[in-house]
C-alpha cells in the first residue's frame, strides 16, 4: 500500500515539506492541489519534492469554491481508495482547507496540521496525536522553495585558525578598536572592489593615527594580511582584503553558529532568483543556518551606518535584513543583526519593531549564549 500526501500549495511551502521529509510520514506520492495564482510556488515545491525521489502529481483547484474543492477531494479519495491517504491541511485558502478536511474526516482518514511555531505536527483526524519536529530541512532546499538558487557559498572555515589572534583581539576589545576597524574596513573594501593585488594603500597617516590604529596595523601585519612600508601599506591578496573588510566578523559568527551543531549552516551565500529576464536579481547573505526547520539569516556589520558607507536608503542594513528575511524565509524566517560598531537607540527601536534580534559591541563575545537562548 502506497502512502500518498495531499498538499495544498500556498506562499509558505515549508509546512508541506516537513512531513514529507520526516521518515515516519514520508510518502511515495505527493498530490499538489494548485490554485491559478500558485503555479510558480507549485513549480518550486514540486522540484524540491522530486529531488528527494518522490513522485508528484498536480490537480488544479478553485481556491474559493467550497463545492468544487469538496468534489475534487472526494474524487481523490475514490481514486486512491486502496492507498494510505494523508491530508496536510496547513496550506491553501481557508475554504480549500475546510472542504478538504470535511472530506477526509468524514472518511476517517488522517489529517495533519503543521504547527511551526510550536515545532509540532498535529494529527487531528481520525484521532488526536502530536509529533515533535525532526530537523529535515537544509539551507539550499529552503531557499529554493522561495525561488532562490544558491550559486556560491562556504561551509567550512579555512582562515579562522590562521587569524585566530586577530579575531579574538577584536571581539574582546570593541571599544578600543572600533574606529580603527572602520578605517581599515574602508581601505580594504576599496581593495576588494579594485580586484588588483598586491594593493597599495597610500593612507598611511590615517592607518597610524592612534595607538589603536597602530596596534591593529601591527596585528594585521603579524598575521600576514598586509605589510607596512615607510610611505604606504600593501595588502597582498584578495582573501586578506576580504577578511579585513569585515570577513573576520563573518567567520567568528559562523564559527559560533557551527559550535551549536545546527542541521545545516552556510556563510557568504550568493543566491540567484528564479525570476524571468536576462539578468535575474541576486542577493548575498553573510551567515545562514537552519534550526528546527526555520531559516535564520545573520547580517554582520563592521562599518559605519552614516555617511559614505551608505549610498542610498536601499542600503539601509535594517531594511535590507528585514526584506531578505521575508523573501528567503517567509513568515517562518528569522533575522539577526550583529553590529561591531554599535547601535543607536533609534536603530534598536526599528529592529524591535521589525521583530529582528540584534547584538552589538561587547555583547558579541557572548554570542553563543545569546543564540542558544534565542533558539531553544
Amino acid at each position: 500500500m502506497s502512502r500518498i500526501h495531499i498538499c495544498m500549495v500556498s506562499a509558505q511551502p515549508i509546512p508541506n515539506l516537513i512531513p514529507i521529509r520526516m521518515e515516519e510520514h514520508k510518502p511515495d506520492l505527493v498530490i499538489l492541489l494548485v490554485s491559478p495564482d500558485m503555479i510558480v510556488e507549485a513549480d518550486r515545491i514540486e522540484k524540491a519534492i522530486k529531488s528527494d525521489g518522490i513522485e508528484v502529481n498536480r490537480i488544479s483547484v478553485k481556491p474559493y469554491d467550497y463545492i468544487s474543492m469538496h468534489k475534487t477531494c472526494e474524487g481523490i479519495v475514490e481514486r486512491f481508495a486502496d492507498e494510505n491517504l494523508i491530508l496536510n491541511a496547513t496550506g491553501g485558502t481557508k475554504i480549500m482547507a475546510l472542504a478538504a478536511m470535511d472530506v477526509f474526516r468524514s472518511k476517517g482518514l488522517p489529517v495533519l496540521y503543521v504547527d511551526t511555531q510550536n515545532k509540532t505536527i498535529h494529527q487531528i483526524s481520525p484521532e488526536i496525536r502530536p509529533w515533535k519536529f525532526k530537523n529535515v530541512m537544509d539551507v539550499k532546499t529552503y531557499l529554493s522553495v522561495y525561488g532562490q538558487k544558491v550559486v556560491s557559498s562556504e561551509s567550512v572555515i579555512e582562515k579562522t585558525d590562521k587569524y585566530k589572534e586577530v579575531i579574538n583581539t577584536l571581539i574582546k576589545n570593541p571599544d578600543k578598536f572600533r574606529e580603527a576597524v572602520i578605517d581599515f574596513n574602508r581601505i580594504a573594501s576599496r581593495a576588494v572592489k579594485s580586484n588588483k593585488f598586491p594593493h597599495i594603500v597610500k593612507e598611511i597617516e590615517t592607518l597610524t593615527s592612534t595607538q589603536a590604529h597602530r596596534e591593529l596595523l601591527s596585528l594585521y601585519e603579524k598575521s600576514g594580511l598586509l605589510k607596512k612600508r615607510k610611505r604606504d601599506v600593501v595588502i597582498f591578496r584578495k582573501e586578506g582584503a576580504e577578511f579585513i573588510s569585515g570577513g573576520w566578523l563573518e567567520e567568528y559568527i559562523f564559527g559560533v553558529v557551527k559550535s551549536l551543531n545546527p542541521p545545516d549552516a552556510l556563510m557568504r551565500v550568493t543566491v540567484k532568483w528564479d525570476k524571468k529576464g536576462k539578468k535575474p536579481p541576486t542577493n548575498e547573505y553573510d551567515v545562514v543556518f537552519i534550526w528546527n526547520n526555520k531559516l535564520y539569516l545573520i547580517e554582520c556589520k563592521t562599518k559605519r551606518f552614516m555617511g559614505e558607507d551608505i549610498n542610498s536608503s536601499t542600503s539601509d542594513p535594517i531594511y535590507k535584513l528585514d526584506s531578505l528575511k521575508d523573501w528567503a524565509g517567509g513568515v517562518y524566517g528569522e533575522g539577526i543583526f550583529v553590529s561591531y560598531k554599535g547601535l543607536t537607540e533609534d536603530m534598536k527601536e526599528r529592529l524591535e519593531a521589525n521583530k529582528l534580534k540584534y547584538i552589538e559591541g561587547k555583547d558579541i563575545a557572548n554570542l553563543k549564549e545569546r543564540l542558544h537562548k534565542w533558539l531553544m
